[in-house]
């Protein structure tokens, strides 16, 4: 479990990383390759890390707090994309440009990575017996 969902982390930074790539693609045929192959490996991976991550939290959250745990994690989850969006936006329009702007959000893509290679995350074999018990 903990592996599945800090290797769908890493595959998401990769996944965002051709981004960039694509405009340096070698034509317009190969850069919507890239962005193909960037588009379909999100959605690949990102539901694979979705469905290990929500059901690790819904399994190690009391039922009666369901409703609070996914009313937070969406906040913040989604609450920062406009604030991400609009520094993408302005930072793009500066000397930096496009390109150099989505290889900065790749390269945060890829730091955001980092700690599901903490061994909390990373040795999770399956959802914790104490936790299963509990419920019982």
């Amino acid at each position: 479990l903990g592996r599945t969902i800090a290797a769908m982390q890493l595959l998401t930074a990769a996944a965002r990383v051709l981004i960039p790539l694509a405009a340096i693609g070698g034509g317009p045929v190969a850069s919507a390759a890239i962005l193909a192959a960037s588009m379909f490996g999100l959605g690949l991976v990102r539901t694979v890390f979705n469905v290990n991550q929500l059901s690790l939290r819904l399994a190690i959250t009391e039922d009666r707090m369901h409703g609070r745990l996914n009313a937070t994690m969406r906040f913040v989850m989604w609450g920062v994309t406009p604030f991400g969006a609009l520094a993408g936006g302005l930072l793009a329009t500066t000397p930096l440009g496009v390109s150099t702007t989505l290889i900065l959000g790749a390269a945060g893509c890829l730091v955001a990575a980092l700690p599901f290679l903490l061994p909390a995350i990373r040795t999770l074999r399956s959802i914790p017996s104490s936790v299963l018990a509990a419920e019982r």
